[in-house]
């Protein structure tokens, strides 16, 4: 199982990561200043299981993003950090992005 923390997304924009198949994966990425992250596009993973965790850095909060049971292959995910919009209205387009290829064996 791999854990992986990107404390600034902005100064590593991309990050490729090994897995063994079957295993998972867990992400954590700050969430500051007003803004969230949310995976915009999981290629083969699928919807992940999300959590914001206070605590993270101080003053602020992160967010983990968890796959399980990964099938062998290549595949990128990519993340928007945006600003939250209110209900009902579609989602803010993102400010900045984060990619993350998994290479799972």
């Amino acid at each position: 199982d791999v854990t992986l923390t990107i404390k600034d997304p902005s100064r590593d924009p991309e990050y490729t990561v090994k897995a063994k198949a079957g295993g998972s994966i867990t992400l954590f990425l700050p969430d500051t200043g007003g803004m969230s992250w949310a995976a915009d596009s999981v290629g083969t993973l699928g919807k992940p299981k999300e959590e914001v965790i206070p605590g993270f850095a101080p003053q602020t909060l992160g967010h983990q993003f968890k796959w399980a049971g990964l099938k062998a292959g290549k595949t990128t995910v990519t993340f928007g950090n945006r600003k939250a919009a209110p209900k009902g209205a579609p989602p803010a387009a993102p400010t900045s992005t984060f990619k993350l290829t998994i290479d799972a064996t």
